[in-house]
């Protein structure tokens, strides 16, 4: 990594479903794309263990960061 560290990127780009959030119960929902009933569980989906402490801990290193999704903006934005 030319002697950089992970934490000194420009921007750390996060995959959201999956990886930040267990999107998985409502993946069947997002196949049909029945986005009313997938608005309708985001309040049951988990975010994964230690994922908020963890950004948390970029944002007051001021690390920028994006999260990228196949979801619609509505799934993302509801845990921002």
């Amino acid at each position: 990594m030319n002697g950089k560290c992970l934490w000194c990127s420009r921007v750390i780009i996060f995959d959201f479903d999956l990886t930040l959030v267990d999107t998985s119960p409502i993946a069947h929902l997002r196949e049909k794309r029945q986005w009313n009933a997938v608005n309708a569980k985001l309040s049951e989906l988990k975010v994964y263990d230690g994922i908020n402490e963890m950004l948390n801990e970029l944002n007051e290193r001021s690390q920028k960061l994006a999260i990228v999704t196949k979801s619609p903006d509505m799934v993302p934005r509801y845990f921002i």
